[in-house]
């Protein structure tokens, strides 16, 4: 989808929200082969719990401790980091 005006944007962004949606309750997932980026990573919450969000920021934290990788991709950038980094 390819939005030309803010109303064709919003009109758009609800509509993949509502396919996310009904994928999550059809057992599937709210994105593939191309991952989530920037622009999907909202529909995280979607899929999973706040509880498994949360391990995946600790496994995150664990792997890359100065979220220096992919900043704000998936997750927010922790604020002891947004100053340094900014």
């Amino acid at each position: 989808m390819l939005p030309a005006t803010k109303e064709q944007e919003d009109a758009t962004s609800a509509l993949v929200e509502e396919f996310a949606m009904h994928a999550v309750e059809l057992g599937g997932t709210v994105s593939a082969e191309h991952g989530l980026g920037k622009r999907k990573a909202h529909l995280l919450r979607l899929q999973y719990s706040p509880e498994h969000v949360r391990t995946m920021m600790d496994v995150k934290s664990r792997l890359d401790p100065q979220w220096l990788l992919g900043r704000g991709t998936l997750f927010p950038v922790p604020a002891r980091f947004t100053d340094r980094h900014a």
